[in-house]
């Protein structure tokens, strides 16, 4: 008996000391935002992760492939010697090669599959709202964030043992959903450990590792060149979140408040009240009350149309500059310098209103993506005019992630701020599909983008805040006390 309260009282003091540590919680963030940057790995670089090879349309006598090079419009032509002589033939198809010793054909793994791979992937988005939610009522924000990324890490190790692609396919998408949630459910918890007035400088700080994990991912690929080391690497640093949320993080105030008033009404109200409160803290609830459903719906259409540019750009980026290292790199840095922009600009003060400095950047970004059409292939400016682009678009895309958590109460939070995420991976689905379509017509790609800038101009104009609304207070809750 005696032990068991001398383990009780070192743990306290342990907690005490640890939790009452703003910085510790500011370094748990910082290392889940790049480890969720990391995610992306497999998406920014595709086609690095598994390797593609040509089949040439060849007499069987004549299969001695010297060499293989792609174009930007996805034909490929192989060198093969014949004797003295080198033919050059077209490739009957891609397949897919590596040390799994197995081999499928381009039809079932192309751009357009790869990309219906990551919908099915972000779709686990809906089957996440489940769980989740059932969790966390149980758990609680931290331990549910925990059990997260311990599957996550689970599923990743998984990946470098997969025996053919199908396998392969599936532990991504294991992996893409528990990191999703996890990072979800640790972010929010993060912020809500932090008073109302340091949150926006808190989550900005998030959002910057999360483009220091984006930025870095060319380079983690350039040096190491593996893609089963480079995924054991990314999972290690799953497991010093796992530590974080451990040690270092305590559960959210506002969400014990919430869970202590539903506890209260299982006991102080009838059966109609808690089906009440339970409608009043579903997602349904979002698109319910009109002036939560207006800015949702213009963040989550903000969240689709920058993603799908910034992430088609990416997919894109073998045609703006050729070494594919240099080009990503210079596209995911812009993200870093455009969430130091929006720091400036909201903790300085700044004459213009805010919305039309967004609007003036979404403008510029627009017009250097119509450009883009009319410079050649392969050279600096193309690559210059690219990364001013989406240095001018990053701030919104940015901006989105920093604001979304807090324009939702604290019962709806959690799932306002999933359904933007998801929203960003839609955007992402589409913005590969506009290149796997039209990559050969640079300029309706342009269109396409040009379009997509617009509405995200007048969404910017009339809904979407510069300014978190909601604060721990949950009002769809108090109003049934």
């Amino acid at each position: 008996m005696s032990l068991k309260k001398k383990d009780n009282s070192w743990f306290k003091s342990l907690e005490k000391y640890q939790f009452n540590n703003e910085y510790f919680v500011i370094f748990s963030l910082c290392i889940a935002a790049v480890n969720f940057g990391w995610l992306n790995i497999d998406i920014l670089l595709a086609y690095a992760v598994p390797d593609f090879k040509c089949t040439p349309v060849l007499n069987e006598n004549f299969s001695n492939t010297v060499n293989h090079n792609s174009t930007f419009d996805g034909r490929c032509y192989v060198n093969v010697k014949i004797k003295d002589l080198y033919v050059i033939e077209r490739c009957q198809n891609w397949t897919f090669g590596s040390e799994f010793g197995k081999t499928i054909s381009t039809d079932k793994i192309n751009a357009i599959t790869l990309s219906m791979c990551f919908i099915k992937k972000k779709m686990g988005c809906n089957r996440e709202f489940a769980f989740k939610n059932t969790w966390k009522a149980r758990f609680g924000r931290k331990y549910t964030s925990l059990l997260s990324y311990l599957f996550c890490y689970i599923s990743r190790c998984l990946i470098v043992f997969s025996p053919n692609i199908y396998v392969y396919s599936l532990f991504r998408l294991l992996s893409s959903l528990f990191d999703m949630s996890s990072f979800i459910i640790f972010w929010i918890l993060g912020l809500e450990n932090f008073s109302e007035h340091k949150r926006f400088n808190v989550n900005i700080l998030v959002v910057f590792s999360w483009s220091i994990g984006l930025t870095s991912i060319a380079g983690i690929y350039y040096f190491i060149k593996n893609w089963k080391h480079a995924t054991l690497i990314i999972s290690n640093t799953t497991i010093l979140s796992c530590i974080c949320i451990l040690c270092l993080m305590k559960e959210s105030e506002s969400w014990q408040k919430l869970s202590e008033i539903k506890e209260n009404l299982n006991f102080d109200k009838d059966a109609t009240d808690q089906s009440e409160l339970k409608i009043r803290s579903g997602i349904i609830n979002i698109f319910n009350d009109k002036p939560m459903r207006k800015k949702a719906l213009a963040l989550y259409i903000m969240g689709f149309t920058t993603s799908t540019i910034c992430y088609g750009m990416n997919f894109s980026s073998q045609y703006f500059y050729q070494n594919v290292y240099v080009t990503v790199s210079a596209f995911n840095c812009t993200y870093l310098f455009s969430t130091i922009a929006i720091y400036f600009m909201y903790n300085f003060n700044v004459k213009v209103k805010k919305k039309y400095i967004i609007t003036f950047n979404l403008i510029s970004a627009t017009v250097s993506f119509v450009v883009l059409s009319f410079l050649e292939a392969n050279s600096v400016a193309i690559l210059l005019v690219g990364v001013y682009g989406l240095l001018t678009l990053g701030m919104n895309f940015s901006l989105g992630y920093i604001l979304t958590p807090f324009q939702f109460p604290v019962s709806l939070r959690g799932k306002g701020t999933s359904l933007f995420v998801f929203s960003t991976r839609l955007g992402l689905v589409f913005g590969s599909g506009i290149v796997y379509w039209q990559k050969s017509n640079p300029v309706i790609i342009a269109v396409i983008y040009s379009i997509l800038g617009l509405i995200t101009t007048i969404l910017l104009m009339l809904y979407v805040p510069t300014k978190s609304s909601f604060k721990d207070k949950d009002i769809l809750v108090e109003n049934l006390k």
